[in-house]
């Protein structure tokens, strides 16, 4: 109840803006639901329809008639529900849709921060494999990329390289490539 009356008081005080509404209604379709709010929506604009056809009334009539009530009671009853249930709605679903948004847009941003990525062209020494950098410097391949990207590189030995290292310990490899 303390943020309602801190909104309502703060829109009283500083004026009606679109942010003030905004954040007035949502807090209390929050509250309150689309339903309720249609209810006292709907509530308000009789009472005012009433007044208003009561005062029109005794200024031109000079009294107040039972249809004149009725007609200014029933209207609102029937006109206001649809449209301030559909625009209540659409409200309730566009601010569940900017915070869906904003959420993603953290969590895309958070990986993009975690994205490292090489692109475009990296001179590499054809004879030893280096890779030169952006100041000039040769450094291991293996440098290169743990420093460029989040790749952690492990070794190994392919078989044809195998055989070609230790062709004693694997001279059925040594056929195969003859």
């Amino acid at each position: 109840m303390e943020k309602i009356s801190s909104v309502i008081s703060t829109t009283l005080t500083t004026g009606f803006g679109y942010a003030r509404i905004s954040a007035l209604t949502e807090t209390l379709l929050e509250r309150y639901g689309v339903n309720t709010m249609v209810l006292i929506i709907t509530a308000i604009l009789v009472v005012l329809s009433v007044l208003l056809s009561s005062l029109a009334l005794i200024e031109f009539q000079g009294y107040v008639d039972m249809l004149g009530i009725g007609i200014s009671f029933s209207a609102p009853s029937i006109l206001v529900p649809p449209p301030a249930k559909l625009i209540l709605s659409m409200f309730a679903r566009l601010k569940k849709t900017e915070a869906e948004l904003r959420m993603r847009n953290i969590e895309l941003e958070k990986t993009l921060g975690q994205v490292k990525t090489l692109s475009g062209l990296l001179p590499i020494c054809c004879s030893c494999k280096k890779i030169r950098d952006d100041e000039g410097y040769w450094n291991e391949i293996e440098q290169y990329i743990s420093d460029h990207s989040d790749l952690q590189l492990s070794h190994g030995i392919c078989p044809e390289c195998v055989g070609h290292l230790y062709p004693e310990l694997y001279p059925e490899l040594q056929d195969q490539d003859t």
